[in-house]
């Protein structure tokens, strides 16, 4: 209390003269002293302690954050492969549709094909057994017809 200034003394004291220093006195102010410097450590480890926990809430956001960016990673190769896996079914259905309709559109050309042969065909049949009628009448006409006879060559 000795180390007081005059701004901190009360008009009351102003007078008072001050009391002789004993060693309890001096015992006191050290302890005092230690009380200041310890509540002066202890402010300054709340302030450090209250930045620790800054500093905690802050690294536990981020550990939040890293821990959900794995998780979305993990999401990601997990839907990457199955997309890759549905385009490849979409295209992979796509081929089996495009050539089941190659193949039966090929059947059923050559099934016009053969009836359009077999329609041929049969009018070719037809065409020859007409010919051969009209080869039979001709030559039923030829044996009716008498043959031409030439003339007789003269002089002239």
């Amino acid at each position: 209390m000795a180390n007081t200034s005059d701004a901190d003394r009360t008009p009351d004291f102003a007078q008072v003269p001050p009391r002789p220093i004993t060693s309890e006195a001096g015992q006191t102010r050290f302890i005092l002293h230690e009380i200041r410097d310890i509540q002066g450590r202890i402010s300054g480890l709340a302030e450090s302690q209250a930045k620790a926990y800054v500093k905690l809430d802050q690294l536990t956001e981020v550990a939040c954050g890293v821990r959900q960016m794995n998780d979305s990673l993990a999401e990601m190769k997990v839907n990457t492969r199955s997309d890759h896996r549905f385009v490849l079914k979409i295209f992979g259905s796509g081929f089996v549709l495009i050539c089941t309709f190659v193949i039966g559109g090929f059947l059923w050309l050559s099934d016009r094909f053969e009836n359009s042969s077999l329609r041929v065909s049969d009018k070719i049949e037809n065409l020859n057994v007409r010919s051969q009628r009209v080869d039979t009448k001709l030559e039923d006409l030829l044996a009716r017809i008498p043959p031409i006879q030439n003339p007789v060559p003269t002089k002239r």
